[in-house]
């Protein structure tokens, strides 16, 4: 059972009064932030909050030994046949110990109900791989796995947008990649840096040597901002202003200045910055979008990435005076073009980028020798 403040918290009880004369488990599981549920801060049942109503009707509620991995913390009412128990996702985490792992209907492997990302396992056996790289892959899954839920607010809470389980739109590996293209995404076959020299000193990427190439980058943020913050928003009835514009400006303000902020970036003439910055007022979520592109020797995803985490940050700066609770989360890199490699988040197709011709640097001959008129 979910339990949501104001909505079925008064049944708690009951459902332990069934586990009297049933041996019965039953579980309870702290409202989850999925995408589309409206969650919000206050319909939160936390645990300990389900332990007090219990313990006021129930003053002997015991708590039980619970095996390493075990994902639900164990209670019962001595003398009663069942028992009862608490999957706390939310305010007592317990990602470190987890080892559960599941596979989609289509075939993907996800390691984390919460999560978002997923791995195509039919992709992989599709290509025949072989079981030593099928065991690789899922290790590399797992090993990626975080040791607490993305994204704690003051209260000890997590907010994380998820996708369903059986959503895979955004499933990290597309179904047209072979098998070795999936696997170096999930491993670094390299232990070679380039932003490290031989000494071990950090230094700049020399790209002199490299060709000039159409280059586009894009990347996502998102703000929870709760329902309260979301509907001022929407009504542009923020003290300090239009939060969407405001935050989108700081993003195109952000892209063009990254070489100052992140240390080892070149200083890149960008063609284009455009943000995209829009309310989902359904999940009281302020979504937003940078496409930057250029035309150089090097990569923008760094340009796009700070464009978005800027904007979001101007979106708290905006709006914090309400509320401590907002959250930025989903920070990541969707897709870029242009260079020696591509990538994709999402699996669409990218059309490979077009080689521009180089810069002619020699300088001007002139043809006769200029003499001042005033000689």
């Amino acid at each position: 059972s979910v339990s949501a403040s104001g909505f079925n918290d008064n049944e708690i009880c009951d459902f332990v009064e069934m586990t009297r004369h049933k041996p019965i488990d039953v579980r309870f599981i702290e409202y989850m932030p999925f995408s589309g549920n409206k969650w919000e801060t206050e319909k939160m049942v936390s645990y300990r909050d389900m332990l007090s109503i219990i313990k006021n009707k129930f003053d002997n509620f015991v708590d039980l030994p619970n095996a390493p991995n075990d994902t639900s913390k164990a209670w019962a009412v001595p003398g009663f046949a069942g028992q009862v128990g608490f999957i706390t996702s939310m305010t007592e985490h317990f990602c470190g110990s987890c080892n559960r792992l599941r596979i989609t209907a289509d075939g993907n492997l996800k390691v984390c109900l919460f999560g978002n990302t997923e791995v195509s396992l039919r992709d992989a056996l599709r290509s025949n791989c072989s079981e030593d790289d099928l065991t690789a892959l899922i290790s590399a899954a797992v090993k990626r796995k975080k040791k607490q839920h993305a994204g704690t607010n003051n209260s000890g809470t997590s907010f994380f947008k998820n996708i369903p389980i059986m959503n895979t739109k955004h499933a990290v590996f597309s179904s047209n990649l072979p098998f070795p293209q999936m696997l170096s995404r999930t491993m670094s076959t390299s232990s070679k840096f380039t932003h490290v020299d031989k000494y071990g000193k950090a230094h700049m990427v020399d790209v002199s040597g490299k060709s000039i190439t159409s280059r586009t980058a894009v990347a996502r943020a998102s703000v929870y901002v709760g329902r309260k913050i979301a509907e001022l928003i929407h009504a542009n009835s923020i003290a300090k202003g239009d939060v969407l514009s405001v935050s989108q400006i700081a993003g195109i303000m952000a892209a063009k200045r990254t070489s100052d902020i992140i240390p080892l970036c070149h200083n890149i003439p960008l063609s284009s910055v455009n943000v995209k910055t829009e309310l989902d007022l359904e999940n009281s979520t302020v979504n937003i979008q940078s496409i930057v592109q250029c035309e150089g020797k090097t990569g923008v995803e760094m340009e796009a990435l700070l464009c978005c985490t800027t904007a979001a940050l101007t979106v708290y700066d905006m709006c914090k005076a309400l509320s401590q609770d907002i959250v930025i989360g989903d920070v990541m890199l969707l897709h870029k073009v242009g260079g020696r490699t591509t990538y994709n988040r999402l699996g669409d197709k990218i059309e490979e980028p077009i080689i521009l011709k180089k810069y002619e640097t020699k300088p001007i001959a002139p043809i006769e020798t200029f003499v001042p008129s005033h000689i």
